[in-house]
């Protein structure tokens, strides 16, 4: 994949602020602007003012992943736009089953470095 065919934009959503600056600093170090949010109604207010290419949301979050994949794929501004998910933990098959309904474009555990994530952005993007 091209430099000008990169994704711009990357919305990261987390509420762990030290996890979030490692990710979006990997990123960053290639290339993706990122954008950090922690919660849902904080993505969510910005997709009007600066719609993201890719998110990466944290399953595990208050609310719940499933709800603000949701609310993704319900807005029509983003509901086309990759999504990975990035949790603490492997899903359970009902979590993996609605991912693959919403597509998803991969789970991944936290364990994951920043270079390995970006592999993964770049693959769900292709």
């Amino acid at each position: 994949m091209t430099a000008s065919a990169r994704p711009n934009l990357v919305a990261f959503l987390d509420t762990d602020e030290m996890v979030a600056e490692m990710y979006a600093f990997g990123l960053g170090e290639r290339g993706f602007r990122v954008t950090i949010h922690h919660s849902g109604a904080e993505l969510m207010a910005t997709v009007g003012s600066d719609p993201p290419d890719l998110v990466v949301i944290d399953w595990v979050l208050p609310g719940g992943g499933a709800a603000i994949l949701a609310a993704i794929r319900a807005d029509d501004r983003i509901c086309a736009v990759p999504i990975l998910i990035l949790t603490a933990v492997g899903p359970t098959d009902s979590e993996r089953d609605l991912a693959s309904e919403n597509a998803v474009g991969g789970w991944h555990e936290k364990i994951h470095t920043p270079p390995g994530m970006l592999a993964d952005a770049l693959a769900a993007l292709a």
